[in-house]
Order: C-alpha cells, then structure tokens, then sequence
C-alpha cells in the first residue's frame, strides 16, 4: 500500500512537471545498463541474449520514455564500426523505483553480418522526454558482450575404478586424474566410471575397458562443441607384508561335534583387498595342531573336547596373501566347561528285610557326572520300571520304604528315579528293589489229635504236630518243655513231629493231661504252647493190659517200627494164635507161634495203632501196638 501511494505521487510529480519544464523527469544517466548475458551457443544466424537495466538513480523511471537499442560491434565501443540488431520500447513494466532492475530478451542477428567479423554485442539506452519524447541522454548508458568467448565447460567432475584403494585426485588446472589400484590388480583391463559437465560427452566414454599400463587420455568434448584432453594415471599400490593374524573367538564348548567352528580368522595387511590362505603350521606353539583343521578362513575342530580331561590347546597358524608375504602366530584354544547330563545313578544297596518298619533306609543314591563340584537332587519319577514308587520315598539322597514289607507276600519291587544337576540335565533309571526272607518265629503249633483211648500201651501216637510259619519250606523240631501248663510231661514223649504216651493211660484214675510243647525252625526261632490231652473212656474187658501183664506176656519193643517181639513167660498159658488187627477190625497179620519169643514182621504194614491178640486155649489177650 506505501509503494502504491509512492507511485502516484511520483506520477503526479512528473505530469506536474511536464507543464511546467519538459526536462524535470530526465534522469540523464541515472538508468543504466547493468548486465547481457549470452542465452544460447550463439550462431551466426542465432544469438540469444538478456539483459538487465537498473535504475541508480533518486528518482522513479518511466519505461515508456526510452528507447532500447542493439547492436553488434566490430569492438566494445559504441562509436566504432556497429551494425543495428534492432530496436524496442518497453511496455511490460511502466516504471522503475530507485534501486529496481529490468530484465529483458532480445535475440536474432542482422543477415549482413558474422559473429567473426562482429563479436562483440551492445545494448544502448536512449532516454526520450516532454510531449515530442525527444531524445535528453545516451551518455553511458551503454552494455556490452563479447561473443567470441562464450564458451562450454569440458570437465571431468567424477572418476572412480572398482579396484581403486583411494579417491582419485582431479587437478582441473593441468587437465590431470590420478588414482591408486590394489596391489596385484590386472592394469590392462580396468572399467572406469566418471561423470562430466553439463551436456558434455566423452572418448572412452564411461563404463568402457581401458588399457591403463600407461597414463590414458580421454578426449571431453563440451556441449558447445569445444574439447579438453584429460590425462588419466592409475598407480598400483605395493604389495605389503600382513603384519598380525585375528581370530575373533578363542574358545570351545565341550562335548561339541567334530568340524565344529571355533572360530573366523582375518589378517592385519596394508593391502586391504587381498585374500589370504591360512594353514596350521609346525613351529613354537603348535603342540595340538592335529586336534584342529582349518576350511577357508574358519578354524575348526578335529575332535570332541572334554574339559575335565584337558581344557586348553595350543596351535600355529599361518597366514600368506598369495604375493609372498606371510605372517605366522601361536593361539591358545581354551575348551569351556558345559554342564553336562549325568550319566548313571548308583544306589548303594538295593535289598530290605522283611518287615523292617516304615522310613527304614533301603540305600543311598549317587550320581555319575564328568562335571566337577555338580550337586544332584532326585526323585521318584513315573515311566517305565516305576510300577511301584509309591512303595518308596527319597529324603536328599536316601532312598526310604514308605511301608513294611513282607517276602512272602511280595518279594521284589519297581522303581524309577531322576537325578538331576543344577544345571537343569537330567538322567533317569530303574531299580529292582528285593525283600530278603528273614527267618521268622513260627506262631503256632497245632496237634492232629489231642486225646488218647485209656489202657493204650506206651508209646501209642497221640496226634502229628505242625508249625504255622511265613516262611515257606521250614523245618521244625518239637520238644516238651516247662512253663504253664508243662504239668503232664513226663506222660508223654515226643518223636520227630509225633506226640507219643509215656505210659498207659486209666480213664477212671485221670482223664485229663496238660503238656507243654516247643517248636523250633532252622533259624532257631521259637514258638511255645500248652495243650490239654484228653483220656477217652473205653469198655474194657477182663483181658486188659494189666491181666496180660498179670500173666507174664510181654510186648517190646514199643513203639516198634519193623518188627515187634512177644514172649511169654513161665507159668503162662502156651499161645495157640497171634493176630495183628487194625483200627478196621482187619486182621493185617497172623503166626502160630512155636517158641517162648515170637517176632513179628512189621515191615509190610503202614504207620498207625493196631491191636494184637493173643489166643490160648483158656483165653483172649489184646494189647495196644503203635507202629512207627
């Protein structure tokens, strides 16, 4: 809004002054020509060219009082030899405020003319003023520019070689790029890649093959048409010595896989593009080289290491850069320690006795592990041989019956334990846990028969005893012995598990006897009872053992086994017929005897209580016989 009211009050000013003197709005040279600037490669039928006038003076300028004038020129001064390039009033900007510029564009070239002879071209201001527009001042408002020296730049700007160690240096004075090479990089065939100015084009051109065995030349031409020689030097570095060998990782784990990777090797070189080879070599520090192999840049294992059996190896490596450069090294491989699984649990004793009580301890549990100072917990774990667990309890390491346990009821058990480190690894196994046979008391005595016919001589069977025992197979012997209820013993005796009279029983004088009887197993465990014998009443008969023994008959041995005696004495009736009855009423055996003492043939007969009789002429004896 300010610049607007400035203008019109510049404006009135002017028109005022027109009235009054034609020349007050006159600059004079206050508007000059401040730059042309060459647009276009110029020919001689086209030049393009723009220009800028600019106002220095205190006062506002009006465009439409002046006269732009072109010429080309012979030389830069205006009253030389010149030839007109034409004329223009300009009527796009109608003033121009102190310190503001003008650009404008003005072209073509006159026919008669050529750059050669004109080179040079020149702008003119002619400043008209008053009603008449007359011309009031040309006096330094003049621009010139030569032709002749525009010209296009032919630069390299970029240059670069896949095989380059460095940037290349570019001296665009003397036209030169220089640039180094690795050492070993074949000079005859290398690609460049460069960039030029703008529109300009290049021979070789970019990404083509050069010979660079010496210094090469490539010709820029720019885009107007001028050339430039580049000289291009490529130097390959020398070949250095490596200087160190790296390897970045120098330990192990136990237990690994053969051709496990231990770790990468690199070479310290001042040529930083070779590749090198790398070899176990003999030399200080190689006592283990044949644990490890080497593939590429990778050192490897040769062998599954174990810490516990050696944890440190010592190799020679060799590095060579393939230009007869080398370097040799010694390293150290340390082998870590893993926690390794346990391998196998020991348990000290794997049998119980029977009937031990509940939380006896059956053994103690260890654990086989490479790993050294390992500590182990364990426990009962289902899987296969774990049918009984439940059988068993651990406490830390021991292992605990959870209940008493009897042979014969159950003779072997089934367990499954895991012991675990801590490290977490585990190992399990089964167990057969067997209960030893202990010789137990026996806890009873039992007796077939505990009553006896009265009159029955001695040594007749009472009843077979027997010994109730867990333990299956015993054997026992039999005693009578003093205690309770011992008060009869001596009535009676005992052969083998047979309970026998001591003497014959009178149903009338005693019918009941007390005896007390031990048995004793193979272990010599002991078992005690009292038993009652009863006296069973029989009808008697006039011939009774005390008649026999009354008339002098008498029977021996007894009991007898294979053979029994019977002699009559003198003054007794002479038998006519012996009979040997058993407890059917059969007669089993039968003698006429012939002489005082007659023995009987008891061989034939089975074990038991049988009667023989005694005929003579006058009467009928019976006695009571046990055969063993």
């Amino acid at each position: 809004m300010k610049k607007t009211l400035l203008h019109i009050l510049l404006l009135l000013c002017c028109v005022i002054s027109f009235k009054t003197n034609a020349f007050d709005c006159c600059p004079n040279a206050d508007l000059i020509v401040s730059r042309i600037t060459i647009t276009n490669t110029p020919t001689d039928d086209n030049i393009q060219y723009e220009y800028e006038l600019k106002n220095v003076g205190l006062d506002t300028m009006f465009l439409n009082r002046m006269l732009i004038q072109s010429y080309v020129s012979k030389d830069q001064v205006l009253g030389g030899d010149v030839a007109a390039g034409g004329a223009i009033f300009p009527s796009d900007t109608p003033y121009l405020l102190p310190g503001e510029t003008y650009i404008g564009n003005r072209g073509s070239y006159p026919n008669t003319t050529t750059i050669a002879e004109y080179p040079y071209v020149i702008i003119e201001i002619k400043l008209k003023s008053g009603e008449t527009m007359t011309e009031c001042s040309t006096s330094n408002n003049i621009g010139v520019a030569e032709i002749t020296t525009i010209v296009a730049d032919a630069d390299i700007t970029a240059f670069s070689l896949n095989e380059q160690t460095s940037v290349a240096t570019i001296d665009n004075t003397n036209h030169a790029i220089e640039i180094d090479v690795f050492h070993g990089t074949d000079m005859t065939n290398l690609t460049s890649t460069f960039t030029l100015s703008t529109g300009a084009n290049a021979s070789p051109a970019s990404g083509v093959a050069v010979d660079f065995t010496c210094p090469a030349v490539f010709e820029v031409t720019s885009s107007a048409g001028n050339t430039q020689s580049w000289s291009v030097v490529v130097n390959e570095e020398p070949n250095y010595t490596p200087s160190d060998i790296m390897l970045d990782n120098t330990s192990v784990d136990e237990n690994t896989a053969t051709t496990t990777i231990v770790g990468k090797l690199s070479t310290t070189d001042g040529n930083t593009d070779q590749t090198h080879t790398y070899t176990l070599v003999a030399g200080t520090g190689d006592a283990d080289n044949t644990s490890f192999s080497i593939s590429g840049d990778q050192l490897l294992t040769a062998a599954s290491f174990d810490f516990e059996s050696k944890n440190t190896y010592s190799i020679r490596i060799k590095t060579n850069d393939g230009f007869g450069g080398a370097y040799e090294k010694a390293f150290t491989i340390t082998v870590n320690d893993v926690a390794e699984a346990p391998t196998d649990i020991i348990l000290s004793n794997t049998s119980i006795d029977e009937n031990e009580a509940s939380n006896t301890v059956v053994g103690t549990l260890t654990t086989t592990d490479e790993d050294n100072g390992d500590t182990f917990t364990y426990s009962l774990i289902a899987g296969s041989g774990g049918a009984d667990n439940s059988a068993f309890s651990i406490n830390g390491s021991e292992l605990i019956a959870a209940e008493s346990f009897d042979f014969e009821g159950k003779a072997s058990y089934h367990i499954r334990i895991k012991t675990e480190d801590n490290g977490g690894n585990g190992f399990e196994k089964a167990f057969t846990i067997t209960v030893s046979d202990v010789q137990e008391s026996p806890t009873d005595i039992s007796l077939s028969s505990a009553s006896v016919n009265e009159n029955e001589a001695t040594g007749t069977l009472v009843g077979t005893l027997s010994s109730t025992d867990e333990d299956a197979g015993e054997t026992f012997s039999y005693s009578l012995v003093a205690g309770n209820g011992d008060s009869d013993n001596s009535s009676f005796s005992i052969d083998g598990a047979e309970l026998l009279t001591a003497e014959s029983f009178d149903f009338e004088s005693k019918s009941l006897y007390s005896v007390r009887i031990r048995t004793e197993d193979s272990g010599g465990n002991i078992y005690e009872r009292a038993f009652d014998i009863t006296v069973t009443d029989v009808n008697e008969v006039t011939t009774s053992l005390d008649h026999v023994r009354k008339q002098n008959i008498k029977l021996f041995p007894v009991p007898a086994k294979d053979k029994v005696s019977i002699e009559v004495l003198k003054g007794t009736e002479k038998p006519l017929l012996i009979q040997v009855i058993n407890t059917s009423g059969q007669v089993v055996l039968e003698y006429a005897p012939s002489k005082t003492i007659t023995d009987l043939d008891l061989s034939q007969l089975k074990k038991g209580i049988y009667t023989i009789t005694v005929l003579t002429n006058n009467d009928q004896y019976n006695l009571k016989l046990y055969k063993k």
